[in-house]
């Protein structure tokens, strides 16, 4: 199963679960367009997607919102949205925790984080079990 295939996979377990439902308000930080393809896939209806790339067109992110957010200095109010995702986004980061915790300050219900980069931060991760490991075959 590569990355992307886990991505959707997890999106429908927690769909299926409840934890996660389609009319959530969702914010995607370091966000691209494999992003929009999966929540699409997945049924989603209200996201803003998100990334400091200033080449981004919101056009291209139709039916979704898009902005110019940095993860580590989000401009939104505490608990604005119900859920945050963040994919392969935080290795980029000069502060990944800080872009976790304003992950956790703009989101109510809680945040789904995949990172492929073995790092500390994801290897605690996966033992305290916040996290999962996944199986990346190619791209």
């Amino acid at each position: 199963m590569n990355h992307y295939d886990f991505y959707l996979t997890t999106l429908e377990q927690l769909l299926a679960q409840g934890i996660l439902n389609k009319s959530m308000k969702i914010l995607v930080v370091c966000g691209a367009s494999a992003d929009k393809k999966m929540l699409l896939k997945a049924g989603f209806e209200r996201v803003t997607i998100s990334n400091v790339d200033s080449r981004q067109v919101a056009k291209e992110y139709e039916p979704y919102k898009w902005c110019f957010q940095d993860c580590e200095d989000l401009s939104y109010s505490n608990e604005t949205f119900d859920f945050g995702i963040v994919h392969s986004g935080l290795h980029h980061c000069a502060s990944p925790h800080k872009g976790l915790l304003e992950l956790f300050r703009v989101c109510k219900k809680g945040i789904l984080v995949f990172e492929p980069k073995n790092n500390p931060l994801v290897r605690l991760g996966v033992k305290l079990s916040f996290g999962q490991e996944c199986s990346s075959g190619s791209r």
